[in-house]
């Protein structure tokens, strides 16, 4: 009988190439309304509602404005793969490994990505999104909830991330975590990291056995 493998995903910063605009976008925020330098770095791979709540509950008028502004945003953003991604989650598809996604992102703006990228979708067998959640991460409820759907151990699951809450998720999920270098150096995710990665060059199916045997 052949060994179960599951390979669950990140979006922002792992599948798609992201995750500067967010900075760049909660950069200007943090110096314009919070008086925060590199406040982009400090909330990367939290939710809105995470960020509202710990840095703006005295700024409450300024939540619809925000809203409003990253809709727009994530309208109008290129979404493009990190490189080797799509490429990697063909090899994978073809090999006959399950694939999901687990985000911090909502539906609303997945079904924008899917509306650009149709074929993702249909690559992954699982997708959990942070409205299907009651904790984000660093919870590991999604990667969790994604291994439970696969019928899948945390030995059977190799999980791709590269934000430090969204790598802390993995972690405490208990499979291999693979952090990418795509937001934050090799140093500063190192203690969370299994194996470390620029990006999916040169990644296929024999670099997932090795991961997990």
């Amino acid at each position: 009988m052949s060994k179960k493998r599951v390979v669950l995903f990140d979006f922002d910063g792992v599948i798609m190439d992201t995750e500067t605009i967010y900075t760049e976008f909660w950069d200007d925020q943090g110096k314009k309304y919070l008086n925060i330098e590199n406040f982009g770095k400090i909330v990367k791979g939290r939710t809105d509602d995470v960020i509202y709540k710990k840095y703006f509950t005295d700024h409450q008028h300024l939540i619809p404005l925000l809203d409003k502004e990253i809709d727009h945003l994530e309208n109008t953003m290129p979404f493009n793969y990190i490189r080797g991604a799509e490429e990697f989650m063909l090899h994978l598809k073809a090999e006959g490994v399950k694939i999901g996604m687990a985000t911090s992102s909502n539906n609303r703006k997945m079904e924008i990505v899917f509306g650009q990228h149709p074929r993702l979708k249909e690559l992954l067998d699982y997708i959990v999104t942070v409205d299907m959640v009651s904790h984000p991460k660093p919870n590991p409820e999604c990667y969790q909830k994604a291994m439970e759907y696969f019928n899948a151990s945390p030995k059977e699951t190799v999980i791709f991330e590269d934000s430090i809450y969204g790598l802390q998720a993995a972690r405490d999920a208990g499979a291999v975590v693979v952090g990418l270098t795509t937001t934050s150096t090799s140093d500063e995710i190192a203690y969370l990291s299994d194996y470390i990665i620029p990006d999916f060059d040169g990644i296929t199916y024999d670099t997932i056995r090795e991961f997990l045997d």
